[in-house]
């Protein structure tokens, strides 16, 4: 029996082919997991604290309300940016969502937060601004989902009303120019 060269060559180049192709895919999700999965790195803009030192952990406790307050007051800044003019909110917000990720990250990792550090009322302060920045962080993803909330159900309404105040305002004016013509 005679062998068909181009058939096995055809079906030998296809499986070559498949397997370089599955080989591929396997390699760029595992990459992009890898990527989602591996903490960046943080850089200290201050040595890590010693929770033996009151001042230190008082210290820690000031930077982690600091994060909290800056969280909240952007997330309403950024819904006010949608009253002057047409923001993309969701650019401003994960513009700022990155940075303050950062300080988030750089903050845990210098105040030594969620480690078994310290002994003692120190110990004590610690694991309660633990339990406070690992809430910060879920308050985070909260107000991005409301502004996501926002924009989506909210947005054009208000453009429209702004719409509509600003041709109410027209009307207004040219009635009032209409009255003194008048007088």
């Amino acid at each position: 029996m005679p062998v068909d060269t181009p058939r096995i060559f055809r079906r030998v180049s296809l499986g070559i082919y498949l397997t370089y192709t599955f080989g591929a895919c396997v390699w760029v999700t595992a990459s992009i997991v890898a990527a989602l999965v591996r903490e960046r790195p943080v850089r200290l803009k201050r040595p890590a604290i010693d929770p033996a030192q009151p001042a230190q952990v008082l210290r820690c406790e000031h930077d982690v309300n600091n994060l909290v307050q800056d969280l909240h007051r952007h997330v309403f800044a950024v819904q006010m940016g949608a009253l002057d003019k047409e923001t993309d909110l969701r650019r401003e917000w994960f513009r700022f969502l990155e940075t303050w990720r950062d300080r988030w990250a750089e903050v845990g990792r210098r105040c030594r937060l969620g480690e078994s550090a310290g002994s003692g009322s120190g110990r004590r302060a610690l694991e309660l601004l633990t339990e406070a920045h690992e809430q910060i962080e879920e308050l985070a993803t909260a107000y991005g989902a409301l502004l996501e909330t926002f924009e989506n159900r909210y947005l054009d309404r208000l453009h429209d009303i702004r719409k509509t105040l600003a041709d109410a305002r027209t009307t207004a004016r040219r009635t009032q120019g209409k009255e003194e013509l008048t007088k």
